[in-house]
């Protein structure tokens, strides 16, 4: 090893140095399209998958262009993400487009690099890199033969890794499909009562409107009048489970627009796509959009929580939103919508324990599998780095060794 940290025969470059680099730029708006008349334009991460981005704009006036096999690089927020065009294209200012002719290799390195990357970015609307910082990347350069080396063993451990990964997924994906079904039998009246017909209810339970057991509360209010109070909004709150994500607070988020004032153990429920049928039991008193119902019921409030969160109710209320002019759903197409309730409070309950039993197996399982998908992505970096510090494959001969390719 030399005093830089890596092997005697490797160097370091900078970036401009080894490769050809254009920074994007965007092109008149009258010149998009989506009929896909011009290239396929770039603007940024939106665009991008695993390793290839897929269009969703065309451009018949580009002023940039990259080429197939150069790598794209996002320098707006996100800083550092990559992918490869796949053919000729326009980028926006959002990517620069990277030449260099083992492109995998400087792929790669600049997937291990990302976070560095995103440390260099200033701004505060759009956190961007500049030129300079690109152009200053410094790179590490084994021999040619190496560089093809490091490829192919970091192809085939990310390959296994893939495989796992994809499995994880996969039990993810079922285990959701698992939550429901819990759900579905929860409100058919069969995780609490034998031998039910389909169909049929147990006895007693009722297929009644939602304008019978709740009510929605609308409470407008200046959150100047509330600076502390905590808010929450539909992106903080995980759809499947009605778990919060995260929340703020409205000092620090700096919203002006009125809120719903909510209080603690009313049902938040969101009517407006993308977020419809989002909702959560609220653990403190806040505010939420306006966009956002509190709802009291008349039923125990966690039955009421999880029938809102079943496949049936959620594809009464989808409809109804659908329909309107706005994608949203109103107070009366809410109260439209149809559930099974139990005669009695002591029911309601026994159905929610009989579901909170089952959905706290799966919580444990999903928790066992985030680990997995992080340990995952941990040795995934951990890959590049032992790659890019020339320790993921065996070192050829100094005395043999080539010149790296861009010297």
């Amino acid at each position: 090893m030399t005093t830089n940290g890596l092997p005697k025969h490797w160097q370091r470059k900078e970036l401009q140095d080894i490769s050809s680099i254009t920074m994007g730029t965007s092109p008149p708006s009258n010149t998009y399209n989506s009929e896909q008349k011009g290239l396929p334009f770039f603007q940024g991460k939106a665009e991008f998958t695993a390793l290839h981005p897929v269009p969703q704009k065309w451009c018949t006036v580009p002023e940039r262009i990259a080429e197939a096999n150069d790598i794209l690089l996002s320098v707006r927020a996100p800083v550092g993400a990559v992918n490869i065009a796949d053919r000729t294209c326009c980028i926006g200012r959002g990517l620069a487009a990277i030449r260099f002719e083992n492109y995998k290799y400087l792929f790669y390195f600049l997937k291990s690099v990302a976070n560095s990357l995103d440390e260099h970015a200033t701004g505060t609307t759009f956190r961007a890199i500049t030129a300079g910082v690109v152009k200053n990347t410094s790179v590490p350069l084994p021999p040619v033969e190496e560089q093809e080396r490091i490829v192919a063993k970091i192809e085939e451990l990310f390959s296994e890794l893939d495989a796992g990964v994809e499995s994880l997924k996969k039990a993810q994906a079922q285990l959701k499909t698992y939550r429901q079904s819990v759900l579905k039998h929860a409100f058919e009246g069969r995780l609490t009562n034998d031998n039910i017909k389909d169909g049929e209810l147990p006895a007693g339970w009722k297929f009644i409107g939602f304008s019978e057991v709740a009510t929605v509360k609308s409470n407008l209010v200046d959150p100047g009048q509330f600076p502390d109070s905590p808010h929450v909004a539909p992106d903080n709150i995980e759809r499947e489970t009605g778990r919060i994500l995260d929340y703020n607070t409205i000092a620090e988020d700096k919203v002006t627009s009125p809120k719903h004032h909510f209080f603690k153990g009313q049902i938040i429920y969101s009517k407006i796509r993308p977020y419809l049928n989002k909702l959560i039991i609220a653990p403190f008193d806040g505010l939420c959009s306006a966009d956002m119902y509190p709802i009291e019921t008349i039923l125990d409030t966690r039955f009421m929580f999880y029938s809102m969160l079943s496949q049936t109710f959620v594809e009464q209320s989808s409809t109804a939103g659908s329909r309107s002019v706005l994608p949203k759903i109103n107070q009366r197409e809410l109260s439209r919508i149809f559930m099974n309730v139990p005669p009695t409070l002591d029911e309601q309950q026994r159905v929610v324990a009989e579901i909170e039993s089952r959905l706290s197996v799966c919580d444990k399982m999903e928790e066992a599998i985030e680990a997995g998908l992080k340990q995952a992505e941990a040795l995934r970096q951990s890959i590049l780095k032992k790659a890019f510090e020339g320790k993921l494959v065996p070192q050829i001969d100094s005395a043999e060794a080539a010149s790296p390719k861009g010297t």
